[in-house]
């Protein structure tokens, strides 16, 4: 798919070429200042489109490799962009569309916010596009609530009625649980699975500026989000929509244990640690960010030893207890996402995705 030049090939062909990509370090870092957030791993783009993380330094050569190869007749390297960096603080939003319809509700939000002086910078890609605002460096959870809040006051909604996701914000977390977080498509990058590198464009359309070298200088120093509109927007009392439940993963099923309660065969089928761990980020010490109240301390544990969960917040489950059993710990999920977290309905799910 992609050309492999000789040495001799390649030396005429880089003289044809250095021209047109017009890079210096100064204007790659300024780039990679711009987007990237860790440099200890980053994400790679293979060439069905998926990501694999590359578990080494993040370098310069890299983002230069990202911005050149394919046009200096190299197979792309295409690399990803954390959103969070190590302590959980991130220095822009990236909302994403994923179908036109919602990328002209992105647009109108771009409008919207220009309009009041704030600057956007639009990004299409292969079936939708990217909305970016560059702001101070700010906590995960500041601006995914000024984010939310947004969208929320533009009335684009966030879920469908079918309870997916219609338009994705990164960074998608709050605070960092064990992995790097999620990440975007670093731009300006080829797109391994249709080949295309998708340029900013303004509100009319059209690129932002004539060259990768002009975009880059644009990119390099973005207008950034004011400290005061930030404020402003976070200050506003606005119902946030509450995200779905999760799907259920597929748990190995167990066969219950005959001659005993349903309600003690599903405590037997997984460890507590084994089945909260699949709804909640813990550490080594089993603590973790409580699902249950807008947590910042990791006020959530699981003791592995006694088999049971533990809000040390006052988090409290249907019968007035602190924490308890996987079936507590499911009833209060219930609850908390607005199903049915009676004792009937919850045993009944469960038993579905713990026993044959």
């Amino acid at each position: 798919m992609y050309s492999v030049f000789s040495t001799a090939a390649y030396t005429t062909h880089v003289s044809e070429r250095l021209r047109s990509a017009e890079l210096d370090p100064n204007l790659t870092r300024a780039f990679a200042e711009t987007f990237i957030s860790r440099w200890d791993c980053y994400p790679l783009q293979v060439e069905n489109g998926t990501y694999t993380q590359v578990r080494e330094k993040l370098t310069l050569t890299h983002i230069f490799k990202h911005l050149t190869n394919a046009r200096l007749g190299y197979k792309p390297f295409t690399i990803g962009a954390y959103a969070l960096n190590e302590q959980s603080q991130a220095k822009w939003v990236c909302f994403d569309a994923d179908a036109l319809h919602q990328w002209a509700e992105l647009w109108r939000l771009a409008w919207s916010l220009q309009e009041v002086g704030v600057p956007t910078y639009l990004e299409p890609s292969r079936r939708g596009g990217h909305l970016w605002l560059f702001t101070p460096l700010l906590s995960g959870t500041e601006i995914r609530q000024f984010s939310r809040k947004l969208l929320v006051m533009e009335k684009i909604a966030e879920y469908g009625d079918d309870k997916k996701r219609r338009i994705e914000i990164y960074p998608k977390q709050d605070v960092l649980g064990e992995g790097a977080g999620s990440f975007v498509r670093l731009p300006l990058g080829v797109h391994m699975k249709t080949g295309q590198v998708y340029h900013f464009v303004d509100l009319d359309g059209k690129p932002i500026a004539p060259s990768v070298r002009e975009q880059l200088k644009v990119l390099g120093q973005p207008s950034r989000v004011s400290s005061d509109f930030i404020a402003t927007i976070l200050a506003q009392e606005l119902e946030l929509p509450t995200p779905p439940p999760k799907p259920s993963p597929k748990f190995k099923k167990r066969k219950p244990r005959h001659n005993e309660p349903l309600s003690e065969s599903l405590k037997h089928a997984i460890s507590v640690h084994d089945f909260v761990s699949r709804y909640v980020a813990l550490n080594e010490q089993g603590r973790g960010l409580c699902p249950f109240h807008d947590d910042h301390e990791k006020s959530f544990a699981v003791n592995k030893q006694r088999n049971y969960w533990h809000c040390f917040a006052g988090c409290l489950t249907t019968d007035g207890n602190k924490g308890g059993s996987i079936i507590d710990f499911w009833m209060k999920w219930r609850e908390t996402h607005g199903q049915d977290g009676s004792f009937t309905e919850t045993v009944k799910e469960l038993r579905e995705m713990l026993l044959s």
